[in-house]
Order: C-alpha cells, then structure tokens, then sequence
C-alpha cells in the first residue's frame, strides 16, 4: 500500500487530523467589517481560544491592524494574549472572581462591573493609579450586569464619584435575541435610558451591538461594535455581508479495509453495509468536537466528491465510506471534513442543523486538541 507523503509544514505535529486557518479570510472579514463600520470602533471577540481559531494569532493579527479592542471571557484568557506581546485594550466580558482581580489588573484587563458588590470589592485592592473598568447593564438578558434602570444608574454615578479610584472606560449591554426585533428595540429603549441619565458626563465606549446586528444601523448613535462570529466567516442570520470561511477541518486517512456485505462497522454495528464496501478510516472522534449524534448524518470531501459517514463515530476515530469514489483512496491522502474543495464545500452550519445547536458550540467544540495550521498567501 502506498503512502503518501506528508507536508513538511504540517508534520511539525504528529497528528494525521488538524484545523487550518486561514488568515486571508479573516483579513477579508475584519476588512468587510471595517468598510461596512466606517465610523465605529471595533472589538474582536477572542473568546474560548478565539471560537477556536486561535486567540493569540487572531489576537496578533488583529493588533496589526490596530483595531482598538479585544474582548475575553476570563483573567487566564487575557493574560494568555498579554503575554504573547498584545497590548491592545483587552476587555474581560465575564464577572472577575475577587481573588483574579489583581492578577488582571497587572496585566492591564479592563474590567466588568455588574454591581455595587463588584465595585466594593475593587475598591478594596490597592493599585497607584485608577482602575479601568466598564460596566454592564442588564437590559433584559438577564444574564449579568446592572439591572436597568435604577440599579445601573446607581452603579454609574458611583464609579463617576470616584475618579480617584475608577476610570470608566465604556459602558454596555447585551442583545438577548436579535432576531426579535420588538424586544431588541425595549433593550436599546432602555439602555439608552439609563445613559441619557449623564449628558454631559464621560461614559467612555458605549456599545451594545455584536455580529447579528451588525448591517441592521439600529444603534448606530452608539460607539463601538463587538465582532465574534463574523469575523471568523460564520455569518449570522439574515444576514447581507459575504464572509468567508475561516476554519477547515482536514485529516488523512489512516487506515483501509473492505467491509462485506451484511457486515456492520463501529461500536453497536449501526450501518451495515448493503454491498461490499471500501471503508477508510480517520484518526479524530468526539474527543476532538465530532460530536458522536454526528454518526451515520454527515459527509466529507475526498477528491472533489462527497463520501458518506458511516458507523458510530468513536473518540479517537471515524469512518467513511470511500466505495463509490472515482479515484481509489490511500493512505494519507487528505479528506476535508469542514472546508471546500474545489466547488464542494461542508459548513459548519450543516453539523449545527444535524446537532440542533449553533455554529458557535461547533467552532469551540473543535479547539480541544486538534493542531492549528495557519494559512496565508
């Protein structure tokens, strides 16, 4: 049997399955934002390792084009880009345990605040110089932040009477369902309630709006736009911006056999096969985001043409179905499980539809121990 060799760029880890990223498309999406927001700030969503394209390339890259935020979910995930040499405003858009707080505030984090609790326990650690913080309203997500309207108006007016403690650097709210256009409206109705409060009072970046809203111009009196999902090409609903893709799933084939007739493949046997069949073998399961309620309802890409998943998939392995394929496969030839080839292309929004989930979780999913190959021409 014939073995295809490997790129020398992707034997730097040894692993037969990987994500590549490619960093044109993610250029191509900022740009596409940037032109669509001429007059906004913008902040890069870096969150859970960048939805799994790698927050610190994003981050770098992000840096290079001197975009004016990034936004992160925890202390850890922000130190991570500091030091990687990022030195971009970094906003931590989660609640800070009181005990991270001075680890984020060494490293230049920007803080949430939610509540007069939070802003009692800043107070409490000392710094020489004023704590950069922004505080977060609840406008009817119900998640975190201040409840609108007198419990973040109370909240803003006391970090505004300690100028010696605080420098308020924004202030925001979340969407809940931005397809629900009644209820998005109440929220911007009630934030910007709660803002028309302080005129004539420096309250930073005002922003409210993510990637589902992005073309929709109903805030557009507000600051600043945080950009998550678009940026890496996975387009929000009804929405008009042609992103590109960013992430591909990628790996070899590891192993092939043929199964006969009548005989089952994978853990419970849960396809048979109803003729004797090429079944090719690739080394990633579950334990690398491909969800086992994918098994037996998806498709790959092998040499410009679809194959078939098939059999429960394992957690280190899965199958596919190479009979009916043109070209007789081999080992360590590449098979696309996200990606295009040529005019073929699987997106993520297809294992979302099989899952009944979003793009997102399947983004993240895939970052648990798969190698990153970045791309670009």
């Amino acid at each position: 049997m014939t073995i295809i060799s490997r790129n020398p760029v992707k034997a730097s880890f040894s692993r037969d399955a990987w994500i590549e990223i490619d960093l044109n498309a993610l250029e191509y999406n900022y740009q596409l934002i940037k032109k669509a927001l001429p007059d906004k700030k913008i902040m890069a969503v870096l969150k859970s390792d960048a939805y799994g394209h790698g927050a610190v390339s994003t981050g770098l890259l992000m840096q290079a084009y001197n975009i004016d935020y990034l936004g992160v979910a925890s202390v850890d995930e922000g130190v991570q880009l500091r030091e990687a040499g990022i030195e971009t405003n970094i906003l931590i858009l989660s609640p800070t345990p009181l005990w991270a707080i001075s680890r984020a505030l060494e490293y230049n984090l920007e803080i949430t605040v939610s509540s007069l609790e939070q802003l009692n326990d800043l107070i409490k650690v000392p710094l020489s110089k004023p704590k950069e913080i922004q505080i977060k309203i609840n406008t009817g997500m119900n998640r975190s932040g201040a409840k609108w309207k007198d419990e973040a108006t109370l909240l803003i007016q006391s970090v505004l009477n300690q100028a010696n403690n605080f420098k308020l650097k924004g202030v925001y709210s979340h969407f809940a369902c931005s397809a629900k256009h009644d209820f998005t409206n109440t929220q911007l109705i009630r934030f910007r309630e709660v803002i028309s409060q302080f005129k004539n009072q420096d309250l930073g970046l005002l922003h409210i709006a993510a990637s589902s809203i992005l073309l929709k111009n109903i805030e557009s009196e507000f600051d600043m736009f945080r950009i998550g999902i678009g940026l890496y090409g996975i387009s929000p609903e009804n929405h008009n911006l042609l992103f590109k893709p960013v992430l591909s799933l990628m790996a070899r084939i590891s192993h092939l056999q043929t199964v006969c007739a009548g005989e089952g493949v994978g853990y419970n046997l849960t396809w048979t096969a109803q003729r004797d069949s090429l079944i090719g073998l690739l080394p990633l399961g579950y334990a690398d985001g491909v969800k086992r309620g994918l098994s037996n309802k998806i498709k790959a890409i092998y040499q410009n043409q679809y194959i078939q998943q098939v059999g429960n998939i394992s957690m280190d392995q899965i199958c596919f179905d190479f009979t009916d394929c043109q070209t007789k496969p081999k080992v360590g030839e590449i098979v696309t499980l996200i990606g295009k080839q040529n005019d073929l292309q699987i997106q993520m929004t297809d294992w979302a539809k099989v899952l009944n989930t979003i793009e997102y979780e399947i983004a993240c999913d895939l970052r648990i121990r798969l190698p990153k190959v970045y791309n670009r021409n």
